[in-house]
């Protein structure tokens, strides 16, 4: 979580915020003072990030239970009272915040265990069965570069450096 990586973003993105501190637009990375001061900004960033996406999940996992709750202890006495009330020919009681609707729902199919499925189904239900084929990437690369030959769909990227920024946090 603390590794930012850059791949090209400096020199061909644009800019789509500015940061909430102030930078003189003539600030240059020129030594060991200034790298670090730039790393210490995004460290601060990126822990600032982090503590609001800590608090972010814990509200969210309290609302959650709350509407879980409320859907639990309120659920059926909802349907009850929405079959009582329900318009003439109507599925649907319409409120002010939500509406309660009756749908009919065809049977559904839940494979439980795969394994045993795939058995039956292949001897009682062959259409049922897919097998699917795909391409391995090792020996397809392995190939490539012994041969040089690059297949149709197919797209070789070439070696290069990758520039990251690891904070130590």
């Amino acid at each position: 979580m603390n590794n930012i990586e850059i791949e090209g973003m400096l020199t061909h993105s644009p800019i789509l915020f500015e940061p909430d501190i102030r930078v003189e637009k003539r600030f240059r990375v020129h030594d060991e003072r200034t790298a670090d001061w730039v790393l210490q900004q995004i460290a601060r960033a990126q822990d600032e990030l982090e503590r609001i996406t800590i608090q972010y999940e814990s509200r969210k996992k309290d609302l959650e239970k709350r509407i879980e709750w409320f859907r639990k202890r309120f659920g059926f006495e909802l349907e009850q009272w929405a079959r009582k009330n329900l318009p003439h020919n109507r599925k649907t009681v319409k409120l002010a915040h939500g509406n309660l609707r009756f749908r009919t729902v065809k049977p559904q199919v839940e494979i439980v265990d795969q394994e045993k499925a795939l058995d039956w189904a292949k001897q009682n239900c062959p259409d049922a069965v897919v097998v699917r084929e795909s391409v391995l990437k090792t020996p397809l690369k392995e190939t490539i570069f012994e041969t040089g030959e690059i297949p149709d769909g197919v797209e070789v990227t070439p070696a290069g450096e990758k520039f990251s920024i690891d904070l130590n946090i």
